[in-house]
């Protein structure tokens, strides 16, 4: 995954604006568009995280997907979904089983927000995963 800064980005913690410098080794809040390529983040946003509570998620449309390994990619970032929580749409997002979830996607479409909960790496399984749209 390539993460561009636009030069007019604004990187922010408590308010306050934050030179790209100050962000080595600090947990942040990441939003952006994924480009065409399925590969690159342009970042709308950055604020630096103060409370670590030791997940971490991950949204955006789905470019690939296996039920049979129990993957799919979102931003070139393969995730495993091996004993994760899948959950539908709104409004209830409720419990649906694997092959409801991956039936339901449509590669290039449909989005889904992952999480990992504690976060370890984006290598270890999805603790929940949830369809978007």
């Amino acid at each position: 995954m390539n993460v561009f800064l636009p030069s007019n980005l604004v990187i922010r913690e408590n308010g306050n604006p934050l030179a790209t410098a100050d962000l080595a080794g600090r947990l942040v809040d990441l939003r952006g568009r994924v480009a065409a390529d399925g590969l690159t983040l342009s970042a709308t946003r950055i604020d630096v995280k103060n409370n670590d509570t030791g997940d971490a998620s991950l949204m955006g449309p789905v470019s690939a997907s296996s039920a049979a390994d129990n993957t799919l990619t979102i931003a070139g970032i393969t995730v495993s979904t091996v004993g994760a929580q899948f959950n539908g749409s709104a409004p209830d997002h409720g419990s649906i089983t694997a092959a409801g979830f991956f039936g339901s996607i449509v590669p290039g479409v449909t989005m889904v927000k992952v999480r990992w909960s504690p976060f370890v790496s984006t290598a270890a399984p999805a603790k929940e995963v949830e369809l978007e749209n």
